[in-house]
């Protein structure tokens, strides 16, 4: 049997080739491709991933600007919030001498008449805080007319207050606000002398000091648990 071949030369050549080669060539071909498409892809994730990357930092950016701005604004928050409470205290320890006159001169009875007053306070490193510290003390230069020590006994008992009965419970009246006794712990001793006053219409009078602890103007300090202070 004769066999022949009407094809082109060039096309007898490739009619000749293995058949493996030629579907190895075509494999690689494809391969190609893939690998191709699959770079492609792989630059397009990497380009999407590195614009997700770039809004995270742009919105952590905005997120440390609003941060810091919080911050700022805690801090402020805080400063006025110690000014606030330093106003308090120096009003909550202010005592308004002005008030305390005209409550004085309210609770002194027309029978003694105050002719001085003397008062001395004490400065923060004075304070010594190993007993009952005071914050100074005010002495008032007091004559009774008269002979009676009562007398002087219930002036010092009016300027301290009353304690009173309400609901059930023992109020003290010193505490309030617009109680003389209010700024002060407590009395010295009573101490008195008997005189004679020349040129007055009774002559035999009182004399005596009355001296009242004021409260301290100043905390005690806090002791660490080291007994560091």
């Amino acid at each position: 049997m004769i066999n022949i071949n009407l094809l082109p030369p060039e096309l007898q050549r490739a009619a000749r080739t293995p058949r493996a080669v030629f579907f190895s060539l075509i494999g690689g071909v494809a391969v190609t491709m893939l690998v191709g498409v699959g770079a492609l892809m792989l630059w397009m994730n990497v380009r999407s991933v590195e614009r997700e990357v770039e809004s995270r930092q742009l919105q952590v950016r905005v997120l440390e600007e609003e941060a810091s701005e919080v911050d700022r604004l805690n801090e402020d928050i805080a400063f006025y919030k110690d000014r606030e409470n330093a106003i308090i205290e120096i009003k909550s320890r202010r005592t308004f001498w002005g008030l305390k006159l005209y409550q004085l001169m309210s609770l002194t009875p027309r029978d003694m008449w105050v002719t001085r007053l003397n008062m001395s306070t004490l400065d923060e490193a004075d304070y010594k805080w190993d007993s009952e510290q005071t914050g100074g003390e005010l002495t008032l230069d007091c004559y009774a007319k008269g002979t009676e020590v009562q007398t002087i006994t219930d002036y010092r008992s009016a300027l301290a207050g009353s304690k009173s009965i309400s609901r059930g419970l023992i109020v003290d009246d010193s505490v309030f606000p617009d109680n003389f006794f209010g700024d002060f712990l407590g009395y010295a001793p009573i101490s008195f002398e008997r005189v004679t006053l020349e040129g007055y219409e009774e002559p035999r009078s009182l004399h005596s000091e009355v001296k009242v602890a004021l409260k301290p103007r100043f905390d005690k300090p806090q002791e660490d648990p080291k007994g560091k202070k």
